[in-house]
């Protein structure tokens, strides 16, 4: 994992795959903030739960696939978090949504970050300061001792 002080560098090799996946993030994100907001109303609704899961899981894989660790992770806890409310283990409501919704933000922030080092040519780009921040919060909200809220 690379400290605050150091760039990832993005392979050569991946820099096709990156710009197409960029291409298709905004219809993600928008999807899952349109989703999200509809949830937060009625977060017992089961279909809604389950697109917005499906899209964290989509994201998590190309994440994967493209080596991209940080959002990878935060997808993958995200992911976790949705399941738990999918067995009706957690109500997404409070608390709980609200990280859902800084995940998203954090992601948007993470692309944005990526896709500039891109295009300046650089092909690097500093890590986040708050993924790990955010990937703990949710741990906690997972934690049995948790009430979600």
């Amino acid at each position: 994992l690379a400290s605050i002080n150091e760039l990832i560098v993005v392979r050569d090799r991946m820099i096709e795959s990156l710009n197409e996946a960029l291409v298709h993030r905004d219809e993600h994100i928008d999807n899952i903030n349109d989703r999200l907001l509809t949830l937060e109303n009625n977060p017992g609704d089961s279909d809604l739960l389950n697109a917005v899961f499906r899209v964290f899981h989509t994201i998590k894989g190309a994440a994967g696939f493209l080596a991209l660790d940080e959002i990878s992770r935060l997808s993958h806890i995200t992911e976790s978090l949705l399941d738990s409310a999918r067995k009706r283990d957690l109500l997404l409501k409070g608390g709980s949504i609200d990280v859902v919704f800084e995940a998203v933000d954090e992601m948007k922030n993470l692309v944005g970050t990526i896709e500039a080092g891109i295009s300046s040519g650089a092909n690097s780009y500093v890590p986040s300061r708050t993924v790990d921040f955010l990937i703990e919060k949710i741990k906690r909200i997972l934690s049995p001792q948790s009430s979600g809220d």
